[in-house]
This record gives C-alpha cells, structure tokens and sequence, in this order.
C-alpha cells in the first residue's frame, strides 16, 4: 500500500516550469494487480488505459517490479530518434505499513522534479541512444 512511481518528462529539454510537461503514476489498488495509471499533470488529470504494463510484487518483502511499454507521443515526444535529448526525472515511492520501516515513506529518485517540487527545472537529461 502506499507503493507507487512517478515519473514526468518535458519535450523540448528547457528545464523551464513555463514550458509543458506531462507527468504519470503507477500503482497496485489495494497493493495487488491489476496495474492502474494516471496522467497527473497536464490538467485535467485522468486515468490512462493506452499502456502495456507489468506491475507485480515479487518475493517476500514487499519488493515489486515495474514494467511499462508506453507511446511516445504520451510523453510529449514527436521524433524520437537517436541524439534526441529530453528532459525526465522519476521517483518511486515506498510505504510499509509493517515491519521495521512502519508508517514510513521511502523514496529512490533519479533526478529531481516529481517527488516533493513538481518541477521540471529538477528534471535531469535524457539522450536517446540505437540499441
């Protein structure tokens, strides 16, 4: 319960909180599949239904894998080819509600920007490389 990852991305790669960003969640309702998603911001928010997505718990300590197969266009991106630079930031969010980290949050960011500011001027640099 609790559990979920956030993550926004923004285009044009400006780090700007003028410049459009999109931003989404996924979790487990009630801590089990199915997965739900959510489009956060741009306003008005709403849940999302277009995405091919794994979400599972996994072992014996609560640990959950994520996988998600999502349409670029949903992230802002037009021409997603090689060199494109965007920016993108995510965290995933961790509640037991048990155990030795009860009633607390945990966190594991990569870059700024989703967790507590909801900014995009704490996005970090993505760069599209061929496999």
């Amino acid at each position: 319960m609790g559990d979920s990852i956030e993550f926004g991305a923004q285009p044009e790669n400006r780090l700007a909180s003028a410049v459009p960003y999109w931003e989404f969640e996924l979790y487990l309702p009630g801590g089990q599949p199915p997965y739900a998603a959510s489009r956060r911001f741009p306003l008005p928010s709403g849940m999302v239904d277009n995405w091919r997505a794994t979400i599972r718990p996994t072992g014996e300590r609560g640990n959950v894998n994520y996988q998600v197969v999502l349409p670029w266009k949903d992230l802002g991106l037009t021409a997603p080819v090689p060199g494109k630079t965007f920016s993108f930031a995510l965290v995933l969010n961790h509640a037991d509600t048990s155990g030795r980290f009860f009633g607390d949050r945990t966190r594991a960011r990569w870059f700024e920007g989703v967790d507590n500011t909801k900014n995009p001027e704490g996005f970090g640099d993505v760069t599209l490389v061929e496999p």
